[in-house]
């Protein structure tokens, strides 16, 4: 199983980035859902994790 991770960050440059290097170790996974604000960033890992 693997790991999910939420990437949050303002820089859309720096969420598609971070999401290449997670994305290159096969145990961990990015949410599909990439988002800037920290209210939907904690709404998104609610609704995935329920």
């Amino acid at each position: 199983m693997a790991i999910k991770v939420l990437v949050v960050d303002d820089s859309s440059f720096f969420r598609r980035r971070m999401s290449e290097i997670i994305n290159a170790d096969p145990r961990l996974t990015v949410m599909p859902q990439m988002v800037k604000k920290l209210k939907m960033a904690i709404y998104y890992v609610r609704v995935w994790l329920i």
